[in-house]
């Protein structure tokens, strides 16, 4: 399950076992649907229709070599990808930028593109190919 305050818009997230991305996001308030009264609910897109989640039924895509190597990261040395600046530690998932550790155990692509963001203003390219 991923906190609602881990989101933002666009994150890659899986629901039902399937990588969806997150295309909007409304804050609880009473609902007439029970099962989204007063939950954070979260719409989500496949490529093909959108879903209407909540945050106990979606959760974080792991990151694994292929899907970094797939979205733009290099082998860098013992254990560590790099992708321009950003360098992942794939045992501990901390994360350097620019010679500074400025993150520990992101886990999940939906971090590291909320990560990367932040620093640079951009959008993670992700290559989603072959994820389950």
């Amino acid at each position: 399950m991923i906190q609602a305050t881990e989101l933002r818009l666009n994150n890659y997230v899986k629901y039902n076992g399937i990588v969806m991305y997150v295309t909007s996001i409304e804050s609880p308030k009473p609902r007439k649907e029970k099962r989204f009264d007063g939950k954070y609910i979260i719409e989500l897109f496949d490529g093909t229709g959108f879903i209407t989640a909540t945050t106990d039924q979606i959760d974080g895509i792991d990151l694994t070599e292929e899907l970094l190597l797939g979205s733009g990261f290099d082998y860098y040395y013992d254990g560590t990808m790099i992708l321009k600046s950003f360098v992942i530690d794939l045992i501990s998932y901390d994360i350097l930028h620019e010679d500074s550790w400025i993150a520990s155990e992101i886990k999940h692509l939906h971090q590291l593109q909320n990560l990367y963001f932040v620093i640079t203003q951009k959008e993670l390219q992700i290559n989603l190919h072959n994820q389950k």
